[in-house]
């Protein structure tokens, strides 16, 4: 089951996951919920919350309260098809199936039987969001929800006869949509601190469900007033439209014709992204997006496209090109692809224009998400020919490297002796990043550090600061999750730089893949004695981006040479270091040590 979300729910997912509440907990919990909802303030939920008296304060200060109680059933909901004693009880989700109800007092069972996969897909517009890891507990009470609630929705679709005439429009039953409310419901059925404090402040998980079916069925019924059923062709008439003209008639035949195209294009796609790259996020995005697509084209049924497909009589099937049939390289194919899917969806918005459907956007939409994607393509393509990811740039940002975070010291001569000393030991690249000093200090260091690299290749980076990353002729900037974004960064710096971002969650990850970051920093994996963290994003992200990420990844946050082989055990060979190296009474020798482990890891 896929989840749909609101604009206001989105929202407060997102509020969630940036979230700290305790060390060492990075997933989404029902107390990450609670905070997030009290924030959105035109929301439902929050309304509720309000009508309680209830304030964030007042829930921080309970948050740490030693008692906990189990969660509690639905089994007495005798309503929307649940049946008393929730032990025992089954519904029918939105496919038609059963699904089990057992709520009490284990939501992990319900999890692990009918929903293995490791976190819940949701979307917003037809756009998969990220929105971090859930807690188990979490995970389930959500899925349980969903097999409680189906939002009904209204579109215009084909109902077919027997000879592939349309005969009328159905009304569609459509995902679950996760509004406020709903996660509000979710923190009231928690069997932690956070659902206790809620029922004790006077939330009925029974209740609340009853008040939130009243509205749903109260919704439906104003829908079903609005909409009846009738003839595909009559409802694109009334738009304007109409489906038995021979104009109308040869727009099908060309919207068939590209969608064929554009189905095609993606296959070939999804396959180099799985096959020759093995990058799981773009292989992930590209069936996202071919899911996307088709559904999309469902507005146009595929019994009234055949009836319009007339292949035989194309005149087109005839006509070639020289170069049709050459692909020189897998770039060949990667760009032709593209070219035939942005084709394609072109065509299609146009032509949706001509029949009045609201799949014209729709198409807009997915156009400008083929670029992106393209663009993610390109880059994997050049680094999987052992070519700079990005060819703006002579250097490469290395996989297997020893990345020091290098302050500007006390005086010139220190700077530069350490300098000398983590190059000497076999430092791959160097981030000059200090806080504390001044513009004129941070330039003044910057020139000392390159004069020192010289031409052994070690690499020159700029924390956050672009500007200076300019004027110092630095490699690139480094910039975290609340500095500048990447396209930012490139109207400063331009294409010829490198630009480095730091992630906490996988979510994050894939976002700077999307924007178009050369590497990233992953963390913080330890306790750090530099730096100090709210929560530690742990070796379990390694392993997640090491399963699913292509760029160079560097691991930060704690690393020293008695950790250093967890990190390597994780998958990510890239490490970036500072306190161990920048604090040693033998910085060389440390990083030498570094370098020997990352070889030999």
């Amino acid at each position: 089951m896929r989840f749909d979300l609101t604009n206001a729910s989105y929202r407060v997912l997102q509020r969630a996951e940036n979230l700290r509440l305790q060390p060492g907990i990075s997933s989404i919990d029902a107390a990450k919920i609670l905070l997030a909802l009290f924030d959105e303030e035109e929301s439902r939920a929050a309304h509720w919350l309000g009508e309680k008296e209830l304030t964030a304060g007042d829930f921080r200060l309970s948050l740490f309260a030693e008692q906990e109680t189990s969660p509690p059933s639905f089994g007495n909901i005798a309503a929307g098809g649940i049946v008393p004693d929730g032990n025992a009880a089954s519904v029918q989700d939105a496919t038609g199936q059963d699904a089990p109800l057992s709520v009490s007092p284990s939501l992990s069972a319900y999890s692990t039987s009918r929903f293995p996969h490791p976190s819940i897909r949701f979307y917003l517009d037809d756009v998969a969001v990220n929105a971090g890891r859930f807690t188990p507990e979490l995970e389930s009470t959500l899925e349980t929800i969903a097999c409680r609630f189906v939002r009904t929705e209204r579109r215009k679709e084909a109902v077919t006869t027997a000879g592939g005439g349309v005969r009328s429009v159905a009304n569609v039953i459509g995902r679950f949509t996760a509004a406020t409310e709903h996660l509000l419901l979710a923190a009231v059925l928690d069997g932690g601190k956070t659902g206790q404090y809620l029922r004790e402040s006077g939330f009925d998980a029974a209740d609340l469900y009853h008040r939130i079916e009243e509205l749903e069925n109260r919704q439906a019924k104003r829908e079903t007033a609005d909409v009846q059923p009738e003839a595909l062709s009559t409802a694109l008439q009334e738009d304007g439209s109409d489906m038995k003209s021979a104009d109308s008639l040869s727009v099908l035949r060309i919207i068939d014709a590209a969608a064929n195209r554009g189905r095609e294009a993606v296959r070939v796609l999804e396959d180099y992204a799985r096959f020759v790259l093995n990058d799981a996020d773009l292989t992930r995005q590209l069936k996202e997006f071919r899911h996307c697509f088709q559904e999309t084209l469902n507005i146009f049924p595929l019994q009234n496209r055949l009836a319009a497909r007339d292949t035989q009589a194309d005149v087109g099937t005839n006509i070639e090109t020289a170069d049709e049939y050459e692909r020189h390289t897998l770039d060949d194919i990667v760009s032709a692809n593209f070219g035939r899917l942005q084709e394609s969806l072109r065509s299609l918005e146009e032509f949706a224009k001509f029949l009045k459907t609201p799949s014209a956007k729709q198409f807009e939409q997915l156009r400008y998400r083929s670029y992106t994607l393209q663009r993610i393509s390109g880059r994997e393509m050049k680094e999987e020919q052992g070519v700079s990811p990005v060819v703006r740039t002579a250097r490469v940002v290395p996989r297997t490297a020893l990345y020091a975070i290098l302050d500007c010291r006390p005086d010139e001569e220190s700077f530069a002796a350490l300098a000398k000393q983590l190059i000497d030991g076999g430092v791959n690249v160097i981030q000059l990043r200090d806080k504390t000093a001044d513009d004129r200090t941070l330039l003044s260091r910057s020139a000392i550090l390159k004069n020192i690299i010289g031409t052994s290749g070690v690499l020159f980076m700029m924390n956050d600061r672009a500007d200076l990353a300019v004027l110092a002729q630095a490699d690139g900037v480094h910039a975290g999750q609340s500095e500048l974004p990447v396209a930012a960064l490139r109207q400063i710096i331009g294409s010829g730089m490198l630009v480095g971002i730091s992630t906490h969650n996988i979510g994050q990850a894939r976002q700077a893949v999307a924007d178009g970051a050369d590497y990233i920093g992953a963390g913080p994996v330890f306790a750090s004695a530099t730096k100090e963290f709210s929560e530690l994003a742990g070796l379990d992200f390694l392993r997640e981006i090491a399963a699913e990420i292509t760029l160079p990844v560097f691991a930060v946050g704690g690393i020293t040479l008695s950790n250093v082989d967890e990190v390597s055990a994780a998958g990510i060979t890239g490490i970036a270091v500072s306190s161990a190296l920048i604090r040693s009474e033998n910085p060389l020798e440390t990083a030498a040590g570094f370098t020997a482990k990352l070889k030999n890891g």
